[in-house]
């Protein structure tokens, strides 16, 4: 599968919500592409993405840490944002705003 393949169905998994396969296909690809690299940050945001739907922030962070330093200013200020979302106070949620599933 070429890159641009591979990249477009990760791109999808996370869509559907397969965080897992979208992670598995991107490390195959992180391995070729540096985060230092455009498309290297491009995978990286796609991957900081997965890990927060898998509730891995941690990881998240870490990525986005690194990301922060990139020498594009959208890729800087992506992983900014990030770091303030993962970072934020989680906010307790009313109990009627949740739904029940028996």
């Amino acid at each position: 599968m070429s890159r641009e393949t591979t990249l477009k169905t990760a791109e999808n998994a996370l869509n559907r919500g397969d965080y897992r396969e979208c992670l598995l296909l991107l490390e195959s690809l992180q391995k070729e592409a540096p985060l230092a690299s455009e498309q290297g940050a491009a995978i990286g945001i796609i991957m900081i993405t997965a890990l927060i739907g898998q509730g891995e922030n941690q990881k998240a962070i870490a990525i986005s840490k690194i990301l922060s330093k990139h020498k594009s200013d959208l890729i800087r200020q992506q992983a900014k944002q990030f770091i303030d979302i993962l970072g934020s106070p989680e906010l307790s949620r009313p109990e009627e705003w949740s739904v029940k599933i028996p």
